[in-house]
């Protein structure tokens, strides 16, 4: 029997890039009894081998216990064996298959989509691409591997190059993106021939997309409108200028509009490490509402923290009485608002200068739970 392995490549590639972000064949269990660590960017781990031993002769456990239809499943074809392990969200899946009593294959799987925060991922876990050529060698038999100009446009999408193991991922979500799970049109961004990746092995990639790890351009070859707005912008979001588009988009296929991930709060919370600030007492209740970008462009905009709109046109957007108190709040005579005397410079005063615009302990979202100690930020108490 060969035990067919994968080869590991560094994290950030699979973040940035449309690559290996689909498809996983696992490695055979590490040098000394060791349990491998893989990280897998998708909630699944799909695990292929050769084997002639027919299928009731495997045993399949997730987390110690027998495989069943909601933890994953196998299917045997012809000399190859193939099984598909569902995975929980920033969990740990130990996964094992065993032929009779003898283990073949034994991991410690752990799923984390693209925009989780790195401090989250542990340390040993590694990726392991599907879509090298050593890999590869053994599916030839049943699959065609090579692209055809005909892929780039399929009369019948049922034979493009990569419909076959993969339009179970895209089929049923509610929206597709157009190019990818409808036309399939595949190589407009991916191409076939193998490109060396700066990972450890050294063994070519294929697939990759057409720029190696920086989504971006790819994106901007149909977007043409999008990337004229967002580079024109003053304050750019850090993802659009790494050109790490995927990080908040699935660039195939979603249940949410837009493309994203997850919903847009989660995915912002996730990235910028506000998890205790939604624990707070008081929550802004435009966040809950409407998410982050209700006060935020997530691509750019012309106004720091990329609002979208100037600071205090923004909060009396919503907060219509108060811009009638301009001069009268919270007592009577105290300013609300002094603009900046230099263009682009922080205004002298604004809402954010007594109010946490996005969640305090505090009523009214105050940073203190006494008045005078708000008061006293701005107004020092000389010698008391």
């Amino acid at each position: 029997m060969r035990w067919k392995t994968a080869r590991s490549k560094s994290r950030l590639l699979a973040i940035t890039g449309l690559m290996g972000i689909v498809l996983w064949a696992g490695a055979g269990q590490a040098k000394e009894g060791k349990v491998p660590v893989i990280l897998s960017l998708v909630p699944y781990y799909h695990w292929i081998a050769e084997t002639k031993t027919p299928l009731d002769q495997f045993t399949f456990l997730v987390n110690g216990i027998r495989m069943t239809g909601k933890t994953g499943a196998a299917e045997k074809y012809q000399n190859s064996l193939h099984v598909h392990f569902h995975l929980t969200r920033i969990k740990h899946t130990m996964i094992e298959i065993k032929e009779g009593e003898h283990t073949v294959f034994k991991a410690d799987v752990f799923y984390a989509p693209s925009f989780v925060p790195n401090k989250f991922i542990p340390e040993a876990a590694v990726i392991q691409p599907f879509h090298t050529v050593d890999n590869e060698r053994p599916c030839l038999g049943c699959h065609r591997l090579t692209v055809t100009p005909e892929d780039s446009s399929p009369a019948d999408i049922t034979k493009e190059v990569c419909y076959p193991c993969h339009h179970l991922d895209y089929e049923g979500k509610k929206y597709p993106h157009a190019p990818a799970a409808l036309s399939w049109s595949c190589p407009q961004c991916h191409i076939s021939e193998p490109v060396k990746q700066n990972y450890k092995d050294k063994h070519p990639l294929r697939f990759t997309i057409k720029v190696g790890s920086d989504a971006q351009p790819v994106c901007y070859d149909c977007h043409v409108a999008l990337k004229r707005r967002n580079l024109g912008y003053a304050y750019i979001h850090g993802p659009v200028d790494m050109g790490a588009c995927t990080i908040c988009h699935n660039p195939h296929a979603a249940d949410r509009p837009h493309l994203l991930q997850d919903d847009i709060t989660t995915l912002c919370v996730n990235c910028h490490g506000l998890h205790a600030m939604m624990k707070k007492k008081v929550v802004h209740p435009i966040i809950k509402k409407a998410g982050c970008t209700a006060c935020h462009d997530s691509h750019g905009s012309p106004n720091p923290k990329q609002l979208i709109k100037p600071l205090y046109e923004l909060c009396i957007s919503c907060h219509k009485k108060l811009a009638k108190r301009r001069n009268n709040h919270p007592v009577a005579g105290h300013p609300t608002y002094i603009k900046a005397a230099v263009a682009g410079a922080k205004d002298k005063i604004n809402c954010v200068s007594c109010h946490n615009p996005h969640a305090s302990d505090y009523p009214e979202m105050l940073p203190a739970g006494e008045l005078m100690q708000v008061c006293t930020h701005c107004h020092p108490t000389k010698g008391r």
